[in-house]
Order: C-alpha cells, then sequence, then structure tokens
C-alpha cells in the first residue's frame, strides 16, 4: 500500500506480466508469499489528496481485465470519501480534538506555501509587536540656553560717555569697572552748588544775629538747604558716573567701544550681563504636546554645534501662556540642567527630548494624525 500512496496512482503486479510499469517490489514480495497471487492496490482519493490505499489479491487463473481495472478503480474512487468520513467521525470528541490540532499544525508548519506562511507569521508579528511593545515616548521640543541671573545697565544720568572698558564676551568681575561718564560738567555745577550753598549760609549767618531780620535768616536757610540737595545730586551722579558690574559674570551685550563721547539719556541700555553659573533651558513646546508635561519629568538635550553630546535636566516650570510662533501655539518650559559646560553661552540652541511615560509603538507613530483627523472631523 506504501508503493501506492507514495506514487498516488495504482500499483498493479501480474506474475505473468501486464502489470502496471511503475515500482511494485512490494507488491511482487506479497504475490509471492500468497502463492503467485496477481496484486492490485489503488489509492482512496478526497479531493485531491491521496488520504489511503486499498489492496486486492486475485487468484492466478483469474485475470484482470482492462474494463474491469477500470471499474475497480472508479468504485475505489466513489467509495474513498465515505470510508474517510467514517475514519474522521467515528471517534471520540477528544480524539477528533486532537487529531485537527495536529492536521492543523502539519498544515502551518509544513513545507507547502511556505513563503505565504512566513510573510504571514512576519505580518502578525509585526502587528502583535506595534501594539504590545511599550517604549519610553518622548516629547520633543527645540531650546535655547538663557541666563537665570542677568541684568541690565542703564546710563545712570544724561550725559557723555568718557571711556569703555568692555566688550560682549568678556569675563568680569563683581565691582570691576565697565564704563565711566563724563562727568566734567557736573563737576562744575556741583561746585557752582556748593558756592551758592556757601554764600546763603553767610547770608544766613548775617541775618540770624539781627533780631529783625529772621524772615531773611530763614530765606537764607532754605537756599542752604535747596544748594546743599543739588550739590548732593551732582555728587551722586559723579559716584555713579563708573558702571560697575552687579557680579561676577559674562558681558552678553553692549560694543559701546565706537561711542566714547556720544550722547546718552538716563535709562538708556549699556551692558547686559549674565551671572557665572546661571544657565537654564528655555524649551518652546508645542500645544499639542504641553498636556504631557509637568514639573519633575527629566529629559536630554543636544546643541546644535554639539549633535553627539546629550545632557541630561529636569523640567521647573512650565509657563501657563501660550504664545503665537512660526504657524504654531507653543508653551515656554523652563529646565534645570544637570551640568555645565564651559563652552555653553547664552543663546546657544538646540533640540531637547523629554521622558514622558511608556506607550505603544503604533500609539507614537499615529497619535498625532488621530488627533488632527479627530479634530478636523469633530470625533
Amino acid at each position: 500500500m506504501e508503493e501506492c500512496v507514495d506514487q498516488e496512482e495504482p500499483v498493479h503486479f501480474d506474475p505473468e506480466g501486464g502489470g502496471t510499469a511503475n515500482v511494485s517490489r512490494s507488491a511482487q514480495i506479497l504475490s509471492r508469499g500468497e502463492g503467485g497471487n496477481i496484486v492490485l492496490s489503488l489509492p482512496l482519493r478526497r479531493r485531491a489528496d491521496v488520504v489511503g490505499a486499498i489492496t486486492l489479491e486475485f487468484p492466478p487463473v483469474q485475470r484482470i481485465s482492462q474494463q474491469a481495472f477500470t471499474g475497480l478503480s472508479v468504485a475505489v474512487d466513489l467509495l474513498a470519501p465515505q470510508l474517510y468520513d467514517r475514519y474522521q467521525n467515528d471517534r471520540w470528541l477528544i480524539t477528533k480534538a486532537g487529531l485537527s490540532l495536529r492536521e492543523l499544525g502539519k498544515k502551518i508548519i509544513g513545507p507547502q506555501h511556505m513563503l505565504a506562511k512566513v510573510l504571514s507569521a512576519a505580518a502578525v508579528g509585526a502587528v502583535l509587536f506595534l501594539c504590545l511593545f511599550k517604549p519610553i515616548y518622548h516629547v520633543s521640543a527645540p531650546f535655547q540656553f538663557e541666563a537665570i541671573d542677568k541684568r541690565k545697565l542703564e546710563a545712570p544720568f544724561d550725559g557723555y560717555i568718557k571711556s569703555v572698558l568692555v566688550r560682549p564676551g568678556d569675563r568680569v568681575k563683581k565691582d570691576q569697572p565697565l564704563l565711566t561718564m563724563d562727568v566734567s560738567d557736573i563737576k562744575l555745577k556741583l561746585d557752582a552748588a556748593k558756592a551758592e550753598a556757601a554764600k546763603a549760609h553767610a547770608q544766613y549767618v548775617k541775618f540770624a544775629a539781627d533780631p529783625e531780620k529772621q524772615a531773611d535768616a530763614a530765606i537764607a536757610q532754605a537756599q542752604i538747604d535747596a544748594a546743599n540737595a543739588e550739590a548732593r545730586l551732582y555728587q551722586d551722579q559723579i559716584d555713579r558716573a563708573q558702571v560697575k558690574a552687579p557680579f561676577e559674570g559674562l558681558v552678553l551685550k553692549g560694543d559701546l567701544t565706537d561711542q566714547v563721547l556720544a550722547p546718552k539719556k538716563q535709562g538708556d541700555e549699556l551692558f547686559i550681563v549674565a551671572a557665572n553659573d546661571s544657565l537654564r533651558a528655555e524649551l518652546s513646546v508645542s500645544e499639542r504636546d504641553i498636556q504631557d508635561l509637568q514639573p519633575g519629568q527629566r529629559g536630554k538635550l543636544a546643541t546644535t554645534s554639539l549633535p553627539t553630546q546629550k545632557y541630561g535636566f529636569l523640567i521647573e516650570r512650565i509657563v501657563p501662556l501660550g504664545q503665537a510662533k512660526e504657524g504654531d501655539n507653543v508653551f515656554t518650559v523652563y529646565a534645570k540642567l544637570d551640568q555645565l559646560v564651559d563652552t555653553w553661552r547664552p543663546g546657544m540652541a538646540g533640540e531637547a527630548r523629554i521622558d514622558v511615560r511608556k506607550r505603544p509603538v503604533i500609539w507614537i507613530w499615529t497619535h498625532k494624525l488621530v488627533d488632527y483627523v479627530r479634530l478636523k472631523l469633530w470625533i
């Protein structure tokens, strides 16, 4: 029977000759063992698959004609589905379930349609990976370094610049002179105010000694007070003529070397000085991502000039007011840096990534598109 099943065609052996031309060694052995009987094995087919075989033996004197051979083949083909159905269903339910699982496993891991099976398994694996694997979701945002403690130094009074001692980029010490205002006119006014005070004092002494001149003495005293107040004002301006650094730091703005003897009004900006070791990161986070952020979250940033070097930071504060910027509504987020690098300067920019939470890969890839569609379709 194995020969018939393996070859998927009838096997006919006749010791006198006239059988099929295919392999029939097992049929020959059976014939010799049975005294020279004629052996005929026919395949049992269910649809296009061979599910078994039937072997018939005939005495040597009973030759099988072609008509009998064809009739037996047709009869077996009609009988095969009934036998297969009886074979499959005449069992215990648990046995049938086990056999069904075994056949299903054969179909899944069998050699047939291997490319389709591999592609299907890869597709299922990819879907499971996208839905079940949950990496850390990151919010990306541009940032810029900003000085935490910076001061704007202004002109102390109306006057002219006498000398400029620093330029942007210079590091300065606390109370180091940065600029000097010209006070020659103020000194003249101070001398005039002092002379006026001395003259008024002389009159006051003269009038105070005369009981009838007490009113004039009071006027002279008022003139003394006014002249002294004016002198103190001019002296204060002279004392503040030298603009000094409020702390140790870096000059960020104020290149005034070409403005010596240029006039300045009181309150005009002269320099902006930032304290050392006072940098923080100012992130511009889009409105679609701001709801995922909160103080205490951590992240990493890289500057545009050194993109391969990553540095950690901690979110400290989120400004609740959004600002329109480049067609988007952004919120300012301030972050404390884990460390400071000597090459960093206020105004340097780059990209920051904030660790939010674990999310499925499919959500990370599609949530922005889904939110956009929901917003546009109101769903």
